[in-house]
């Protein structure tokens, strides 16, 4: 209801952002002694901030980073839940049903789970539970990989982002038995759980993608502009995904270069509301609703239940506000009804 009343009330604002072209590359102004800050609310503050700049500028920073990024963890049902909304637009109550029909079938490991890591004694039958994996066509070849490489699998096994015994109580991570799947006999939202749960396992034992990211500040007349650029180097394990890279190339600059400045532009943009919640994103709050909570008592017991509800019955709190047309769901998004609104507002009254 919060967000429905924020999203009822929101008016665009125009704002603008200063745009140098220093002949090879485009840099953004920005004000070093607001908090770095892009934006102008008054195009005429702008302009006239305009009228200031040289008419060249001096590379003043280049900073260069390699960034390295590693396979994400395990699934959790609150993750695997995020992930089959975020893929497929799966509810959290749907995901859990699918994800309890594949452990029926001995398929899956059991769902209804809040870790995301394994225990040691499991990872010492990675190549078993790989064999689960190489059943689905497109990971056949990457899974026999890792089941031909013993050192590979051993590492991997020690690397406490997924195996820690000390983080499994009752259940650990969902991840595929072993047993040897014939994915034709399963159905469309069967076979793209299964594949999401196979993927991010097999996504541990393959490498970090890696990308090269740059930031360039240029300076002129005493004013500052930034310029960032990013170059994939390798995909590492999103080659499993359909990751298209965004690479924003910027020439090899170093400090002390100058460059004429061009042109300078004014952008226009406008403010843009916040999202509406999916149920990735309700669940994600769901799970973390005492950082929304200003009763510090009842923040602390939030957080100590890990949020409202548990995985396995988030889905089922949502889905009972559908069925008392609190809340309804329109494709991926939740809107609050007005019978909903009015429940919140007596409730506050």
């Amino acid at each position: 209801v919060q967000r429905e009343l924020e999203l009822r009330n929101f008016v665009p604002k125009p704002y603008w952002e200063i745009e140098g072209d220093f002949s090879q590359y485009k840099g953004t102004y920005f004000d070093h002694n607001n908090e770095n800050e892009t934006k102008f609310f008054s195009k005429e503050k702008a302009e006239a901030l305009m009228k200031q700049f040289g008419t060249h500028g001096t590379v003043v920073q280049v900073s260069k980073k390699k960034e390295t990024k590693y396979a994400p963890a395990l699934h959790s049902l609150q993750e695997l839940s995020n992930e089959a909304n975020r893929t497929y637009g799966y509810t959290m109550a749907e995901t859990l049903k699918i994800a309890q029909s594949l452990y029926e079938k001995k398929i899956l490991s059991y769902p209804r789970t809040d870790s995301q890591y394994i225990t040691s004694a499991i990872a010492k039958e990675f190549g078993t539970y790989l064999k689960s994996v190489a059943c689905i066509p497109e990971l056949k070849n990457r899974a026999n990989q890792v089941m031909n490489n013993p050192t590979l699998m051993n590492e991997v096994a020690k690397n406490k982002k997924y195996v820690d015994d000390k983080k499994v109580s009752d259940h650990y991570a969902i991840i595929p038995t072993g047993v040897t799947v014939d994915v034709s006999n399963l159905s469309e939202k069967e076979r793209n759980i299964f594949t999401l749960v196979c993927k991010r396992f097999l996504a541990i034992f393959m490498p970090p993608m890696i990308t090269n990211k740059t930031n360039i500040v240029t300076e002129s007349n005493g004013h500052l502009f930034h310029t960032n650029g990013s170059v994939l180097i390798d995909l590492g394990y999103m080659s499993l995904y359909n990751y298209k890279a965004n690479n924003t190339v910027v020439p090899d600059l170093k400090k002390g270069d100058v460059f004429e400045l061009q042109t300078v532009n004014l952008v226009e943009k406008k403010t843009t509301p916040p999202a509406r919640y999916t149920d990735e994103t309700l669940g994600k709050v769901m799970e973390n609703v005492g950082r929304l909570v200003e009763d510090e008592e009842l923040s602390n017991v939030l957080k100590e239940a890990n949020g409202l509800g548990t995985p396995a019955t988030r889905g089922a709190i949502v889905e009972k506000l559908v069925d008392l047309k609190m809340i309804e769901r329109k494709r991926k998004s939740f809107y609050a009804t007005d019978f909903g609104i009015s429940i919140i507002q007596s409730l506050e009254g």
